[in-house]
This record gives C-alpha cells, structure tokens and sequence, in this order.
C-alpha cells in the first residue's frame, strides 16, 4: 500500500518552523499566540503549498501590523502568495464573573 501524504513532510517542518520563529520573537511584539497549518497541497496549487498563519496579539497591536510584522519575519521562507494571515487581537481574562 502507498502512503499518501495529506501534508508533506516538508511542509509540517517549515510550519514549525514558521510558528518557532514567530513564538521566539521579543514580548514588545505582542504576540500571544501562533499556530501554522498547511491550507492546500501543492498538487492543487501548481505545486506550492500555501501556509495559513493565525497570530494572536496584544490589545495594544493593531492585527494590520501583526499582518507586516508576520510577513517581514516570513518573507525569506516562502514565496508571494504563499501566506495566508489572519490576526485577531486578545482578549482580557474576566476574573470575577459574579
């Protein structure tokens, strides 16, 4: 029986890598959380994987500059077209819910 990769090996390594690079990035840069997935084969994609990036920032970030901020730290890793981001401000853990 052949294996059939949904993602190629590859590919889940530069995700890693792609989540790494920005989890590893200074607290003033206001992120809080970060998570990769490959979105579409590169069999369906005239062969290049594209990578969907969720961030997760302070209040204080606009998701616009977490959108530069995550493709100036990126840009060596991939292609144009190639990233998908989506960024979306934090939220503020409510403590007393009385």
């Amino acid at each position: 029986m052949k294996t059939i990769f949904l993602v190629e090996p590859s590919e889940a390594e530069l995700a890693r890598k792609m989540e790494r690079i920005l989890l590893d990035l200074p607290e003033s840069a206001g992120v809080l959380f970060v998570g990769v997935e490959v979105s579409q084969h590169p069999d369906l994609n005239g062969g290049r994987a594209l990578f969907k990036v969720f961030v997760g920032c302070t209040r204080e970030r606009d998701p616009k500059l977490m959108d530069a901020v995550v493709r100036l730290y990126l840009h060596d890793l991939v292609e144009d077209g190639q990233l998908q981001i989506e960024a979306h401000r934090g939220f503020q853990r409510l403590t007393n819910l009385s």
